[in-house]
């Protein structure tokens, strides 16, 4: 992989399409067009140098990579969800 950080985004992209299976489901889910999910999952492979899905007829399978940068996409989102409750908790 290369040394450029991936960023939040580029997780949210790949944890839609882990769901949904589909690059117009991700799209729907995250408010965007599936070219633009296509998009920004291909600058994300090419950048990190893995392929982080499995592409068939039936739709996206995450590939190893593909799992483990998934499950770090659903501990930020649980991170930050958390954190978000913790400081309403506060004020």
């Amino acid at each position: 992989m290369n040394e450029q950080s991936i960023r939040w985004d580029d997780l949210q992209i790949v944890s839609a399409i882990a769901e949904t299976g589909t690059l117009s489901g991700a799209g729907r889910k995250l408010g965007i067009s599936h070219a633009t999910v296509f998009r920004r999952l291909t600058n994300l492979e090419n950048q990190l140098g893995v392929v982080l899905f499995e592409r068939s007829r039936t739709g996206y399978t995450p590939s190893a990579a593909g799992d483990d940068l998934f499950a770090v996409a659903r501990r930020v989102q649980e991170d930050t969800l958390a954190l978000s409750a913790g400081l309403q908790e506060k004020t």
